[in-house]
């Protein structure tokens, strides 16, 4: 009984801190970076390992990306716990 008032105090608190911006629509211009990134030399995109390849974007990886940030920064739960969720999520 607990662990599911437990759980659910979790997905409460989560819901909140995201629900403002799942409510709304937003829209970001981003020509300027996108003109900056045209100026940026070869040297440079090695040297710090920039990639401008937006049209080859991986949604797969930004959504994993995304659920590792959600369970990090909003659930507060650690790495470590991460195989252990991965395999009860299966069931």
């Amino acid at each position: 009984m607990f662990i599911l008032i437990k759980i659910q105090r979790k997905i409460f608190i989560a819901n909140n801190a995201v629900h403002y911006f799942l409510s709304n629509e937003w829209v970001f211009i981003n020509t300027k970076i996108i003109d900056l990134e045209k100026l940026l030399l070869p040297s440079d995109q090695l040297a710090f390992s920039y990639k401008c390849d937006h049209e080859l974007a991986e949604p797969f990886a930004f959504f994993t990306v995304g659920l590792m940030g959600a369970r990090r920064y909003l659930l507060k739960e650690s790495d470590s716990t991460f195989p252990q969720a991965k395999i009860h999520s299966r069931r």
